[in-house]
Protein backbone atom coordinates (compact mmCIF):
# COMPACT_ATOMS: atom_id res chain seq x y z
CA UNK A 1 0.00 0.00 0.00
CA UNK A 2 1.74 3.46 -1.10
CA UNK A 3 1.94 6.38 0.80
CA UNK A 4 -1.17 8.15 -1.15
CA UNK A 5 -3.55 5.09 -0.09
CA UNK A 6 -2.68 4.81 3.36
CA UNK A 7 -3.39 8.66 3.77
CA UNK A 8 -6.87 7.84 2.10
CA UNK A 9 -7.38 4.91 4.55
CA UNK A 10 -6.69 6.42 7.40
CA UNK A 11 -9.08 9.39 6.19
CA UNK A 12 -11.84 7.13 5.76
CA UNK A 13 -11.48 5.42 8.87
CA UNK A 14 -11.19 8.68 11.01
CA UNK A 15 -14.77 9.99 8.82
CA UNK A 16 -16.42 6.59 9.50
CA UNK A 17 -15.65 6.80 13.30
CA UNK A 18 -16.96 10.24 13.76
CA UNK A 19 -19.83 9.03 12.13
CA UNK A 20 -20.45 6.09 14.30
CA UNK A 21 -20.09 8.24 17.07
CA UNK A 22 -22.77 10.64 16.03
CA UNK A 23 -24.91 8.19 16.24
CA UNK A 24 -24.39 6.91 19.64
CA UNK A 25 -26.39 10.16 20.93
CA UNK A 26 -30.28 9.34 21.08
CA UNK A 27 -31.69 12.80 19.33
CA UNK A 28 -30.72 15.29 16.83
CA UNK A 29 -32.18 18.57 15.97
CA UNK A 30 -31.10 20.59 12.81
CA UNK A 31 -29.26 23.47 12.84
CA UNK A 32 -29.87 26.89 10.30
CA UNK A 33 -27.57 27.50 7.89
CA UNK A 34 -24.69 29.47 9.50
CA UNK A 35 -23.60 33.28 8.30
CA UNK A 36 -20.55 34.07 9.97
CA UNK A 37 -18.00 32.03 12.06
CA UNK A 38 -19.44 32.60 15.52
CA UNK A 39 -23.10 32.32 16.41
CA UNK A 40 -25.31 31.69 19.86
CA UNK A 41 -27.67 28.64 19.62
CA UNK A 42 -30.26 28.60 22.62
CA UNK A 43 -31.39 25.60 23.84
CA UNK A 44 -34.78 24.39 23.81
CA UNK A 45 -36.35 24.07 27.74
CA UNK A 46 -38.02 20.66 26.40
CA UNK A 47 -34.42 19.24 25.93
CA UNK A 48 -33.72 19.02 29.14
CA UNK A 49 -35.60 15.39 29.83
CA UNK A 50 -33.09 14.10 27.62
CA UNK A 51 -29.50 16.17 28.85
CA UNK A 52 -27.88 14.51 31.75
CA UNK A 53 -27.09 16.53 35.44
CA UNK A 54 -24.02 18.04 33.42
CA UNK A 55 -25.53 19.23 30.00
CA UNK A 56 -21.98 17.41 28.98
CA UNK A 57 -24.09 14.98 26.25
CA UNK A 58 -24.08 17.14 23.44
CA UNK A 59 -21.78 17.76 20.25
CA UNK A 60 -22.46 19.78 16.79
CA UNK A 61 -21.44 17.87 13.72
CA UNK A 62 -21.75 19.09 10.11
CA UNK A 63 -22.10 16.37 7.75
CA UNK A 64 -21.46 16.61 4.47
CA UNK A 65 -21.14 14.38 0.88
CA UNK A 66 -17.30 13.79 1.66
CA UNK A 67 -17.09 14.41 5.49
CA UNK A 68 -18.62 14.41 9.12
CA UNK A 69 -16.77 16.75 11.65
CA UNK A 70 -17.66 18.57 15.27
CA UNK A 71 -17.72 21.78 15.43
CA UNK A 72 -16.29 23.61 18.33
CA UNK A 73 -18.48 24.95 21.00
CA UNK A 74 -18.74 26.87 24.47
CA UNK A 75 -21.49 26.20 27.15
CA UNK A 76 -23.12 29.81 28.67
CA UNK A 77 -26.49 30.75 30.60
CA UNK A 78 -27.88 34.08 31.11
CA UNK A 79 -26.38 33.76 34.85
CA UNK A 80 -25.84 37.03 36.39
CA UNK A 81 -21.82 37.76 35.84
CA UNK A 82 -18.77 39.60 37.71
CA UNK A 83 -17.44 41.59 35.30
CA UNK A 84 -14.01 43.75 36.09
CA UNK A 85 -13.82 46.66 32.89
CA UNK A 86 -10.22 47.88 32.27
CA UNK A 87 -10.74 51.75 31.52
CA UNK A 88 -8.58 54.02 29.06
CA UNK A 89 -5.96 56.33 31.12
CA UNK A 90 -2.80 58.09 30.92
CA UNK A 91 -0.48 58.87 33.86
CA UNK A 92 0.28 62.65 33.20
CA UNK A 93 2.36 63.05 36.53
CA UNK A 94 4.78 61.56 38.81
CA UNK A 95 6.50 63.31 41.64
CA UNK A 96 7.42 63.63 45.23
CA UNK A 97 7.42 65.59 48.22
CA UNK A 98 7.92 65.68 52.33
CA UNK A 99 4.52 63.64 52.44
CA UNK A 100 5.73 61.32 49.68
CA UNK A 101 5.43 59.82 45.94
CA UNK A 102 2.67 60.95 43.81
CA UNK A 103 1.10 58.94 41.00
CA UNK A 104 -1.55 60.96 39.03
CA UNK A 105 -4.06 59.38 36.81
CA UNK A 106 -6.50 61.23 33.93
CA UNK A 107 -9.08 59.01 32.47
CA UNK A 108 -10.52 59.92 28.98
CA UNK A 109 -13.46 61.17 30.60
CA UNK A 110 -15.30 61.15 34.28
CA UNK A 111 -15.96 57.51 34.34
CA UNK A 112 -17.48 55.31 37.15
CA UNK A 113 -14.43 53.50 39.00
CA UNK A 114 -14.19 51.48 41.68
CA UNK A 115 -10.35 49.58 41.83
CA UNK A 116 -6.83 50.40 41.55
CA UNK A 117 -4.44 47.92 40.70
CA UNK A 118 -0.57 49.26 41.08
CA UNK A 119 2.40 47.13 40.15
CA UNK A 120 5.57 48.15 41.34
CA UNK A 121 9.08 47.26 40.69
CA UNK A 122 10.04 46.81 44.54
CA UNK A 123 8.83 43.34 45.56
CA UNK A 124 9.08 44.00 49.65
CA UNK A 125 7.20 46.85 50.71
CA UNK A 126 4.68 47.54 53.27
CA UNK A 127 3.39 51.02 52.29
CA UNK A 128 0.44 53.33 53.28
CA UNK A 129 -1.62 54.88 50.20
CA UNK A 130 -3.72 57.78 50.30
CA UNK A 131 -6.07 57.98 47.47
CA UNK A 132 -8.11 61.35 46.39
CA UNK A 133 -10.03 62.12 43.06
CA UNK A 134 -10.96 65.24 40.94
CA UNK A 135 -12.23 66.93 38.37
CA UNK A 136 -10.52 70.08 37.87
CA UNK A 137 -7.58 68.98 40.03
CA UNK A 138 -7.97 71.97 41.96
CA UNK A 139 -10.61 70.54 44.55
CA UNK A 140 -9.52 67.35 45.11
CA UNK A 141 -11.63 64.64 47.38
CA UNK A 142 -10.61 61.65 49.66
CA UNK A 143 -11.50 57.97 48.53
CA UNK A 144 -8.67 56.03 50.62
CA UNK A 145 -6.05 57.14 53.87
CA UNK A 146 -4.31 55.21 55.44
CA UNK A 147 -4.57 52.06 52.93
CA UNK A 148 -2.11 49.22 53.49
CA UNK A 149 -0.77 47.62 50.42
CA UNK A 150 1.66 44.66 51.32
CA UNK A 151 4.65 43.00 49.01
CA UNK A 152 6.62 40.00 50.08
CA UNK A 153 9.02 37.95 47.96
CA UNK A 154 11.80 35.61 49.57
CA UNK A 155 12.72 32.15 49.45
CA UNK A 156 9.73 31.19 51.56
CA UNK A 157 6.80 33.05 51.01
CA UNK A 158 6.03 35.69 47.86
CA UNK A 159 2.60 37.20 48.28
CA UNK A 160 1.47 40.52 46.94
CA UNK A 161 -1.62 43.10 47.80
CA UNK A 162 -1.81 45.71 45.70
CA UNK A 163 -5.09 46.41 44.62
CA UNK A 164 -7.18 49.73 45.57
CA UNK A 165 -10.92 49.11 46.48
CA UNK A 166 -13.07 51.72 47.17
CA UNK A 167 -16.83 53.03 47.05
CA UNK A 168 -17.51 53.39 42.87
CA UNK A 169 -16.93 57.37 42.09
CA UNK A 170 -16.84 58.99 39.00
CA UNK A 171 -14.08 60.98 38.29
CA UNK A 172 -11.68 62.29 35.88
CA UNK A 173 -8.28 62.28 37.85
CA UNK A 174 -7.06 59.97 40.58
CA UNK A 175 -3.99 60.65 42.46
CA UNK A 176 -2.37 58.06 44.31
CA UNK A 177 -0.21 59.37 47.35
CA UNK A 178 2.65 56.59 48.62
CA UNK A 179 3.05 58.04 51.79
CA UNK A 180 6.58 58.55 53.82
CA UNK A 181 8.49 56.87 51.19
CA UNK A 182 11.58 58.04 48.92
CA UNK A 183 11.43 55.61 46.21
CA UNK A 184 8.55 53.88 44.38
CA UNK A 185 8.87 52.69 40.92
CA UNK A 186 5.42 52.00 39.69
CA UNK A 187 5.74 49.53 36.57
CA UNK A 188 1.54 49.16 35.92
CA UNK A 189 -1.33 50.09 36.79
CA UNK A 190 -4.88 49.38 35.82
CA UNK A 191 -8.03 51.44 36.51
CA UNK A 192 -11.09 48.93 36.66
CA UNK A 193 -14.92 49.10 37.13
CA UNK A 194 -15.99 45.68 39.06
CA UNK A 195 -19.82 45.91 38.05
CA UNK A 196 -22.31 42.69 38.20
CA UNK A 197 -23.92 42.23 34.83
CA UNK A 198 -27.60 40.77 35.50
CA UNK A 199 -28.79 37.55 34.12
CA UNK A 200 -32.46 37.14 32.93
CA UNK A 201 -33.99 34.52 34.90
CA UNK A 202 -36.93 31.98 33.00
CA UNK A 203 -40.04 31.33 35.78
CA UNK A 204 -41.10 27.62 35.66
CA UNK A 205 -44.81 27.16 37.11
CA UNK A 206 -45.40 24.43 40.03
CA UNK A 207 -47.90 23.01 41.71
CA UNK A 208 -47.70 21.32 45.67
CA UNK A 209 -48.70 17.98 45.29
CA UNK A 210 -49.17 16.95 48.93
CA UNK A 211 -47.80 17.53 52.10
CA UNK A 212 -47.63 15.14 55.21
CA UNK A 213 -46.22 15.29 59.35
CA UNK A 214 -43.95 12.64 60.27
CA UNK A 215 -44.13 11.12 63.59
CA UNK A 216 -41.11 13.38 64.53
CA UNK A 217 -42.59 16.37 64.03
CA UNK A 218 -41.08 16.86 60.18
CA UNK A 219 -43.20 18.38 57.70
CA UNK A 220 -42.86 16.98 53.77
CA UNK A 221 -43.90 19.35 51.13
CA UNK A 222 -44.16 17.67 47.59
CA UNK A 223 -44.34 19.70 44.44
CA UNK A 224 -44.19 19.31 40.61
CA UNK A 225 -42.87 21.43 37.74
CA UNK A 226 -45.12 21.17 34.89
CA UNK A 227 -42.43 20.18 32.83
CA UNK A 228 -38.53 19.14 33.01
CA UNK A 229 -36.42 22.21 34.05
CA UNK A 230 -32.87 23.77 34.46
CA UNK A 231 -33.35 25.64 37.79
CA UNK A 232 -30.94 27.38 40.66
CA UNK A 233 -33.29 29.46 42.46
CA UNK A 234 -36.58 28.91 44.78
CA UNK A 235 -38.99 31.07 46.90
CA UNK A 236 -40.48 29.45 49.75
CA UNK A 237 -43.96 31.26 50.49
CA UNK A 238 -44.77 30.42 54.02
CA UNK A 239 -48.00 31.91 54.75
CA UNK A 240 -48.09 31.51 58.86
CA UNK A 241 -48.26 34.64 60.70
CA UNK A 242 -46.58 33.67 63.64
CA UNK A 243 -42.07 34.48 64.05
CA UNK A 244 -40.33 31.03 63.00
CA UNK A 245 -36.88 30.09 62.78
CA UNK A 246 -36.48 26.49 60.78
CA UNK A 247 -34.02 24.15 59.52
CA UNK A 248 -34.81 22.71 56.02
CA UNK A 249 -33.88 20.89 53.32
CA UNK A 250 -35.26 20.77 49.86
CA UNK A 251 -34.40 17.76 47.43
CA UNK A 252 -34.95 16.82 43.91
CA UNK A 253 -36.16 13.53 42.86
CA UNK A 254 -33.39 11.98 40.97
CA UNK A 255 -34.23 8.59 40.33
CA UNK A 256 -36.84 5.95 40.30
CA UNK A 257 -36.73 2.06 40.77
CA UNK A 258 -39.87 -0.23 40.55
CA UNK A 259 -40.21 -2.78 42.94
CA UNK A 260 -42.52 -5.65 43.94
CA UNK A 261 -44.02 -3.56 46.58
CA UNK A 262 -44.15 -0.18 44.02
CA UNK A 263 -41.60 2.25 43.13
CA UNK A 264 -38.98 3.39 45.80
CA UNK A 265 -37.85 6.98 45.33
CA UNK A 266 -34.32 8.45 45.53
CA UNK A 267 -33.96 12.11 46.26
CA UNK A 268 -31.16 14.23 45.89
CA UNK A 269 -29.88 17.34 48.03
CA UNK A 270 -30.81 20.84 45.97
CA UNK A 271 -30.21 23.51 48.99
CA UNK A 272 -29.97 23.32 53.04
CA UNK A 273 -30.66 26.20 55.20
CA UNK A 274 -33.42 28.30 57.54
CA UNK A 275 -36.61 29.19 57.01
CA UNK A 276 -36.83 32.50 58.53
CA UNK A 277 -40.00 34.81 59.38
CA UNK A 278 -37.82 37.76 58.67
CA UNK A 279 -36.49 37.09 55.54
CA UNK A 280 -37.68 36.33 51.98
CA UNK A 281 -36.82 32.96 52.47
CA UNK A 282 -34.81 32.72 49.04
CA UNK A 283 -31.93 30.55 47.78
CA UNK A 284 -30.00 29.47 44.83
CA UNK A 285 -28.13 26.96 44.27
CA UNK A 286 -26.04 25.06 41.44
CA UNK A 287 -28.02 24.88 38.26
CA UNK A 288 -30.05 21.76 38.44
CA UNK A 289 -32.89 19.12 35.68
CA UNK A 290 -35.59 18.18 37.91
CA UNK A 291 -39.06 18.05 37.86
CA UNK A 292 -40.46 16.81 41.16
CA UNK A 293 -39.02 18.26 44.65
CA UNK A 294 -39.59 17.44 48.33
CA UNK A 295 -39.11 20.04 51.17
CA UNK A 296 -38.66 18.38 54.57
CA UNK A 297 -38.90 21.09 57.37
CA UNK A 298 -38.08 20.75 60.72
CA UNK A 299 -40.11 21.62 63.58
CA UNK A 300 -39.02 20.56 66.32
CA UNK A 301 -41.87 21.22 69.28
CA UNK A 302 -43.27 23.92 67.34
CA UNK A 303 -46.33 23.96 64.78
CA UNK A 304 -45.68 23.21 61.40
CA UNK A 305 -45.10 26.08 59.04
CA UNK A 306 -48.20 26.56 56.38
CA UNK A 307 -46.03 25.90 53.21
CA UNK A 308 -48.04 28.06 50.45
CA UNK A 309 -46.20 27.81 46.96
CA UNK A 310 -42.95 27.53 45.27
CA UNK A 311 -41.43 30.31 42.96
CA UNK A 312 -39.00 28.28 41.08
CA UNK A 313 -36.52 30.01 38.24
CA UNK A 314 -33.10 29.00 36.64
CA UNK A 315 -31.29 30.69 33.90
CA UNK A 316 -31.23 30.17 29.73
CA UNK A 317 -28.58 27.80 29.02
CA UNK A 318 -26.72 28.31 25.09
CA UNK A 319 -23.69 27.63 23.18
CA UNK A 320 -21.38 29.69 21.23
CA UNK A 321 -20.51 28.06 17.97
CA UNK A 322 -17.66 28.36 15.42
CA UNK A 323 -18.38 27.11 12.07
CA UNK A 324 -15.83 26.94 9.58
CA UNK A 325 -16.99 24.65 6.46
CA UNK A 326 -20.09 24.54 4.67
CA UNK A 327 -22.12 21.32 5.66
CA UNK A 328 -25.96 20.49 6.88
CA UNK A 329 -25.06 20.88 10.81
CA UNK A 330 -27.07 18.88 13.62
CA UNK A 331 -27.44 19.12 17.34
CA UNK A 332 -27.24 15.59 18.90
CA UNK A 333 -27.52 14.54 22.62
CA UNK A 334 -28.34 11.98 24.82
CA UNK A 335 -26.06 9.97 26.28
CA UNK A 336 -25.84 9.68 30.60
CA UNK A 337 -22.24 8.70 30.51
CA UNK A 338 -20.62 11.27 28.07
CA UNK A 339 -17.85 13.56 29.35
CA UNK A 340 -17.66 17.40 28.84
CA UNK A 341 -15.91 17.95 24.88
CA UNK A 342 -12.47 19.98 25.13
CA UNK A 343 -12.13 22.54 22.67
CA UNK A 344 -9.38 24.85 21.77
CA UNK A 345 -11.51 27.57 21.87
CA UNK A 346 -11.32 26.96 25.84
CA UNK A 347 -8.38 29.06 25.60
CA UNK A 348 -9.63 31.28 23.20
CA UNK A 349 -12.65 33.12 24.71
CA UNK A 350 -11.15 36.78 24.59
CA UNK A 351 -11.43 36.10 20.80
CA UNK A 352 -14.88 35.53 20.56
CA UNK A 353 -17.34 38.58 19.26
CA UNK A 354 -19.98 40.12 21.78
CA UNK A 355 -22.92 40.55 19.52
CA UNK A 356 -23.49 37.42 17.88
CA UNK A 357 -26.89 36.25 16.31
CA UNK A 358 -28.85 33.07 17.01
CA UNK A 359 -29.20 29.84 15.12
CA UNK A 360 -32.44 28.60 15.49
CA UNK A 361 -32.79 24.48 15.66
CA UNK A 362 -35.50 22.07 14.31
CA UNK A 363 -37.83 19.44 15.76
CA UNK A 364 -36.23 16.93 17.50
CA UNK A 365 -35.64 13.17 15.76
CA UNK A 366 -35.30 10.00 17.20
CA UNK A 367 -31.63 9.04 15.52
CA UNK A 368 -31.89 5.41 14.13
CA UNK A 369 -28.72 3.68 13.96
CA UNK A 370 -27.31 2.91 10.55
CA UNK A 371 -29.73 5.64 9.06
CA UNK A 372 -28.24 8.79 6.84
CA UNK A 373 -27.99 11.93 8.92
CA UNK A 374 -28.91 13.85 6.06
CA UNK A 375 -32.04 13.08 3.95
CA UNK A 376 -31.41 12.31 -0.03
CA UNK A 377 -33.66 14.33 -2.25
CA UNK A 378 -36.03 12.72 -4.51
CA UNK A 379 -35.86 12.79 -8.10
CA UNK A 380 -39.02 15.01 -8.16
CA UNK A 381 -37.27 17.79 -5.30
CA UNK A 382 -34.37 18.30 -7.61
CA UNK A 383 -35.48 21.90 -9.64
CA UNK A 384 -33.33 20.97 -12.43
CA UNK A 385 -34.14 17.43 -12.57
CA UNK A 386 -38.10 18.96 -13.28
CA UNK A 387 -37.27 21.54 -15.86
CA UNK A 388 -35.37 19.17 -18.05
CA UNK A 389 -38.39 16.38 -17.57
CA UNK A 390 -40.86 19.19 -18.37
CA UNK A 391 -38.78 20.62 -21.58
CA UNK A 392 -38.91 16.09 -22.97
CA UNK A 393 -42.43 16.15 -22.22
CA UNK A 394 -42.91 19.22 -23.94
CA UNK A 395 -40.28 18.05 -26.74
CA UNK A 396 -42.15 14.58 -27.23
CA UNK A 397 -45.76 16.02 -27.13
CA UNK A 398 -44.80 18.50 -29.90
CA UNK A 399 -43.39 15.39 -31.82
CA UNK A 400 -46.72 13.53 -31.76
CA UNK A 401 -48.58 16.73 -32.69
CA UNK A 402 -46.62 17.29 -36.08
CA UNK A 403 -46.75 13.17 -36.84
CA UNK A 404 -50.51 13.52 -36.68
CA UNK A 405 -50.87 16.29 -38.47
CA UNK A 406 -48.42 15.14 -41.45
CA UNK A 407 -50.51 11.88 -41.19
CA UNK A 408 -53.80 14.11 -41.96
CA UNK A 409 -52.71 15.72 -44.47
Amino acid sequence: MNQKNKLAFLFLFIASLTFAQLHTYEYKRSIEQPTDSWHKINLKPEMYKHLNQRLSDMRIYGVSKTDTTQVPFLMHSSASKKVNRDLAFELINQTKNEDGIFFTFKLEDAQLINKIHLDFIETNFDWKIQLDASNDQKEWYTLLDDYRITSIKNKQVTYQYSQLHFESSEYQYYRVLVKNIDKAELDRARLRRFEVEKGENISYPSTITKKETTNSNESLVFAEMDNTARISRVLINIKSNFDYYRPFKLEYLADSVKLDDGYRYQYATLVTGVLDSSSDNTYTFPATTCKKMRLNIYNGNNEPLHVDSFNVSGFRDYLLARFTKEADFFLVYGKENDQLPSYDIEKFKDNIPEELTSLSLGEEILIIPNQPMVEEKGLFENKLWLWILMILAIVIMGGFTLKMLRSES
